[in-house]
């Protein structure tokens, strides 16, 4: 279900694929430049946005919102023309009115580097490939959630856990939300 938004635009946008992937091998040798590929074990601290995408894991995720107070995980589809699918600068803005870190996870490169003008506090994230080893949408996502909440809360939300947006608590997982204006409080 996650991926689906992935698959059905990019067939409408005429793109070949073999399976729902993240697209990394048909970035341009510029856009393969500004991709940083991060080891599991490296702590990301606080990273502002450079205008680079950084492949993590769940792991780091998990390390970066547990220094936040409130922080809200927007799982991104750059194509995704839906309501459910904001923008960066608009969801930005609503989680600085309401003092929530904001963490984006894209779920693959296609059309990020366009929309990645620096308009978050963070600079953007894609799930590690090369750590979790395939970088088909679908495993990668959940070996990423798995990492990022703890098999039990994840399969405790098998339901929602599908939802583009993970609200957290003190580093704690809180719910998923399904609108992004809804306010988390």
């Amino acid at each position: 279900m996650l991926c689906a938004g992935v698959f059905f635009g990019c067939r409408s946008l005429g793109i070949s694929m073999l399976g729902v992937r993240q697209h990394y091998d048909d970035l341009s040798k510029e856009e393969q430049s500004l991709v940083v590929w991060t080891q599991p074990e490296e702590f990301m601290g606080h990273v502002a946005n450079d205008g680079r995408i950084y492949a993590i894991t769940g792991g780091q995720l998990r390390m970066m919102i547990e220094e936040s107070p409130r922080a809200l995980l927007y799982t991104w589809d750059p194509v995704c023309k839906s309501e459910k699918c904001v923008s960066l600068e608009y969801l930005q803005r609503l989680c600085n009115e309401q003092s929530v870190e904001l963490y984006v996870v894209a779920d693959y490169f296609f059309g990020a580097f366009s929309q990645n003008a620096e308009l978050t506090d963070h600079p953007l994230f894609v799930k590690n490939s090369e750590v979790y080893g395939t970088d088909r949408c679908e495993p990668l996502s959940k070996m990423f959630l798995v990492d990022l909440l703890g098999e039990h809360i994840y399969n405790e939300n098998a339901e929602t856990i599908w939802y583009r947006y993970m609200y957290f608590e003190d580093g704690k997982f809180v719910k998923t939300i399904r609108e992004p204006s809804v306010d988390v409080q």
